[in-house]
């Protein structure tokens, strides 16, 4: 685990190895155990590593011995020693026990594609072949780790980290408007655009093939979610054996490190679950880590002391009250690196900080809502009638956003797709924004996973919901804030859910599997009832809810109005100061229920201000 970054040059570049340097040290966070630099002639690379595996020799950047190729790596590959054994009996001989030498010598043997298509792991890597002049960058499939990037006609640029490139002042400091008409809509930055002109994400699944002589690029996708049928006829206790066998797995190579492992639990289903298939592989001393609030509504930490004492372990439960608050959200706002209006950030930074005092890695439950129908806005969808073909979105859009003459619409919207209750209206995002936004961007950010894969859920709507809330506000929104929340805190997070296998085997589901008159996630609970307290198998989903309503108009109301003051938005000219006024006043003192669109525009404009910084 650690960061990366990077850039080739041509010749009238002015970016040297003081650049690289100064890069990698604003990701010192995400590796303060080691650090190190590659150049060959105009090719620059480096990275800061947090040790996980092989803590003595696994030192990045990694060469082959004949010095041809190079590897930066971020993540872990999760199968790296029945990869390494492979390798072995094709000829390949290794100096290290780490699973950065298995990229290099994977890539060598099977090229590019036939290296990602083994691979189970997060990651988000760079490998250099200076026989082809070729550099490729590539990400997992479910978007764990993130690559940002930058390309003008002088060099290509990238980092773990978005911050890396507006730091090095080689990328312009500008917003682009389109992309911020997106994170009004979504409460984050929808699909590969970011909120810097410019400057892009590699998508999920996918790698970027760079020739490093004339720095063209293309980005080839190696991986979607396949739909299969093969397991329809298959029964309750076939399909209960096969998801606990492949969970079982996913946990077990998620163990393997050379330091502390220990895991989130909240109590919930999801949670509980990892834990009590770490308790089945006879480990006994496993530290466990959960966060309550003083707020008692709000407060889990009876559920997760009980799955605590259930399986024996040493339970850690950290209290998160206002006054850390409000001294923590600063920094978690610009360590969240590119803006996520999701309130959950704040609770899972001091989770990570906290459970950073006794281990390096730990394992949640990210993705188990998604693909095995956890939401309860999921309910209605086995039962509804596919949408009417009729509707056209992209004419809602601009029609919407020509009405700004509509009073201010502060009610979430649903998406007509997933059922995602708290999207931005169209109109209000028109109002908001000082420059006008495109329409056909917004209809691009909002329906862009109806492509491929898609297509092949027509009259299965809650398999598309599904689809879409996985390659939209998974990686988008939870996966970046748990990424930028564990590497701020130097913690390494690992996603059992998330598993390739698991991903591909949830979509063979029925309907009827993953929910049952008012019960989501049917077939989770079925599968794992026996190792679970019936208070845990049955409780109804919570997530990480937070007071916000009442800190926002409490003891964060004074740091919000200070950070949306109107002069300051005039200054700026990117947010309509008269608008903000109006919101903040219909909020503070007519009762609105606005509170996430007011942190929404807290968070930019604190994001903002944190990411101009020097």
């Amino acid at each position: 685990m650690c960061g990366i970054c990077g850039f080739v040059t041509k010749h009238t570049s002015r970016l040297d190895l003081r650049h690289l340097r100064r890069m990698n040290d604003i990701m010192a966070h995400r590796g303060p155990d080691d650090a190190g630099d590659f150049v060959d002639q105009n090719v620059f690379l480096a990275m800061r590593r947090l040790s996980i595996i092989d803590l003595a020799q696994g030192h990045q950047p990694m060469l082959t011995p004949d010095k041809t190729l190079c590897v930066v790596f971020n993540g872990e590959i999760y199968n790296y020693q029945e990869l390494r054994q492979e390798l072995q009996q094709k000829g390949y001989h290794f100096l290290t026990d780490s699973d950065t030498e298995t990229l290099l010598h994977g890539y060598h043997a099977w090229g590019i594609d036939g290296l990602l298509s083994r691979l189970n792991g997060m990651f988000g890597f760079c490998i250099y072949d200076a026989a082809q002049k070729q550099l490729f960058l590539a990400r997992d499939r479910a978007g764990e780790k993130p690559i940002y990037y930058y390309r003008n006609s002088d060099y290509f640029i990238f980092a773990s980290e978005l911050k890396v490139l507006a730091h090095t002042h080689s990328v312009p400091c500008t917003i682009e408007n389109d992309a911020l008409a997106g994170y009004l809509l979504h409460q984050y930055t929808p699909g590969s655009q970011t909120l810097l002109a410019g400057t892009y994400k590699l998508p999920p699944a996918s790698y970027l093939r760079l020739n490093t002589e004339n720095l063209d690029y293309e980005i080839i996708s190696y991986w979607d979610i396949p739909h299969s049928t093969s397991l329809a006829s298959a029964s309750l206790e076939e399909h209960k054996a096969k998801l606990y066998d492949l969970l079982s797995d996913s946990v077990k190579i998620r163990l393997r490190a050379d330091v502390p492992v220990g895991a989130f639990l909240s109590g919930g289903l999801d949670s509980s679950i990892n834990v009590a298939l770490i308790a089945t592989l006879g480990i006994t001393d496993l530290n466990t880590f959960s966060i309550g609030f003083e707020h008692q509504d709000f407060d889990e930490s009876p559920y997760s002391q009980q799955v605590a004492q259930h399986f024996g372990t040493k339970h850690h439960h950290f209290l998160l009250n206002p006054r850390e608050l409000i001294s923590l959200l600063p920094r978690v706002i610009a360590m969240v690196d590119e803006p996520v209006a999701d309130a959950a950030s704040i609770p899972t930074y001091w989770l990570c900080q906290e459970s950073r005092k006794f281990v390096k890695v730990a394992l949640t439950g990210e993705g188990a809502d998604e693909l095995f129908a956890g939401y309860d806005y999921y309910r209605h969808l086995p039962y509804s009638l596919p949408p009417s073909p009729a509707i056209s979105w992209k004419q809602k859009i601009k029609q919407f956003l020509g009405l700004s003459n509509l009073p201010l619409d502060l009610q979430g919207m649903p998406d007509p797709i997933s059922g995602f209750p708290l999207m931005t209206p169209f109109h209000t995002i028109a109002q908001l924004l000082v420059s006008e936004c495109s329409p056909e961007y917004l209809l691009a950010s909002y329906h862009r996973q109806m492509t491929k894969n898609f297509s092949i859920f027509p009259d299965h709507l809650l398999a598309k919901a599904q689809y879409y809330d996985t390659k939209t506000w998974l990686p988008d929104d939870l996966l970046m804030k748990v990424d930028k929340m564990s590497m701020a805190n130097s913690l390494e997070v690992r996603a059992p859910f998330l598993d390739h296998r698991l991903i591909e085997y949830s979509f063979t589901l029925p309907d009827e599997l993953k929910i049952q008159g008012d019960t989501v996630k049917f077939l989770l609970r079925e599968s794992f009832a026996e190792l679970l307290p019936a208070s845990i198998l049955n409780r109804e989903k919570h997530g990480f809810n937070l007071p916000m309503h009442i800190w926002l108009k409490g003891d964060l109301k004074e740091l919000v109005m200070d950070t949306l003051n109107s002069d300051t938005l005039k200054q700026e000219g990117v947010l309509n100061s008269k608008v903000v006024a109006s919101i903040l006043d219909q909020f503070m003192n007519h009762n609105a229920s606005c509170e996430r669109l007011v942190y929404s525009l807290y968070v930019f404009q604190q994001w903002w201000h944190a990411l101009k910084m020097p």
